[in-house]
């Protein structure tokens, strides 16, 4: 696959990348990008592989590097753990043909994963209890839900009817 990348989707990849990080991991938005209560903006990109599937390469990296920024001891498992849940929502939102059914890859995926991981990453007193499991699983889904539904949504529906702007992200599919 990376054989086949032009110069063009390398540039856009690394871009989306950069600003995936720069999204996560600044101040203030580093605040309320990790732990178990999070609103991490850049996952509004995610949504940019509706579009163009191999924005999908540029969503991993930055996923992965932004999360070295995590506040908490286990970031390095973090960075590699968390790519491939976003490898696997960016998947799923690229074989969608629905955008409200595609939003719900990575709220689901993530909820699951950073129930499960933060009880280890904050070092809560009962590990892998069920009800921190759920209540972790449930902030993190209404945290991303509330980035994808609330932000998400309305952007790129004001966004796709933009010929301009699927110019501009190189569309290739899902176009109306």
């Amino acid at each position: 696959m990376w054989s086949r990348l032009t110069v063009q989707q390398i540039v856009s990849n690394g871009l989306v990348a950069g600003l995936y990080i720069i999204l996560t991991a600044i101040p203030p938005l580093n605040q309320i990008a990790f732990l178990a209560i999070q609103f991490r903006i850049a996952e509004v990109l995610l949504l940019l592989v509706f579009f163009r599937k191999d924005y999908a390469i540029g969503l991993v990296i930055g996923t992965s590097f932004a999360n070295l920024f995590a506040p908490h001891p286990l970031a390095i498992y973090d960075a590699i753990l968390g790519a491939m849940v976003t490898a696997l929502a960016c998947w799923g939102i690229g074989k969608s043909k629905h955008f409200v059914l595609a939003m719900f890859y990575p709220i689901i995926l993530n909820a699951v994963y950073l129930g499960l991981f933060l009880q280890f990453a904050v070092e809560i007193p009962a590990p892998l209890s069920l009800v921190s499991f759920f209540s972790i699983a449930g902030t993190i889904a209404i945290g991303e839900g509330f980035v994808l539904f609330l932000l998400g949504y309305p952007l790129f529906m004001t966004l796709r009817k933009n010929r301009q702007f699927l110019l501009l992200i190189g569309a290739t599919q899902n176009v109306k």
